[in-house]
């Protein structure tokens, strides 16, 4: 996917102006021209005068380069299914998981985004789901202290 340098310049000058504006309410040093704002106003100025070389560039070329371009890969419903996979899954863990708990959730989630990946290689799918699934909720849980659902199952574990 391509997009015309006016579009990201455009982007790029909203983040700028953010920048600056919010740099001003970082308090001053006393006796000094310099202080915390100092770096990030900098920052902020290049941004913005890159984003004005940008957006004029992309104006300039605006007739041979369209205002986006989709790659090949945007056509394929297969593709779009793929890469919404694991923002599905996370939302899924987010509404699921305090009920199945970790590693339960984990390990079915895993097997069903390594299935589509491996091409339906059962075996492997269920060996590595099933080794993250434990090897992860070991790490967090007893190494990392984070405290994990532990779902109907927490009463087993």
């Amino acid at each position: 996917m391509k997009f015309n340098d006016a579009l990201i310049g455009g982007v790029l000058l909203i983040l700028s102006v953010a920048i600056l504006g919010y740099v001003n309410t970082f308090p001053a040093m006393p006796l000094s021209t310099y202080g915390p704002a100092t770096f990030p106003k900098l920052l902020g100025t290049g941004l913005l005068a890159s984003s004005v070389y940008l957006i004029i560039s992309g104006i300039r070329n605006r007739k041979t380069v369209p205002w986006t371009q989709f790659a090949a890969w945007t056509q394929d419903r297969r593709r779009w299914l793929r890469f919404m996979e694991i923002p599905l899954a996370i939302l899924g863990y987010v509404i699921i998981a305090p009920f199945f708990g970790y590693i339960l959730y984990v390990f079915v989630a895993l097997v069903l985004i390594l299935l589509d990946f491996t091409e339906m290689r059962w075996k492997v799918s269920i060996i590595t789901a099933a080794v993250f699934s434990v090897v992860s909720f070991l790490i967090f849980s007893n190494g990392l202290m984070v405290p994990l659902p532990q779902g109907f199952l927490g009463s087993i574990i």
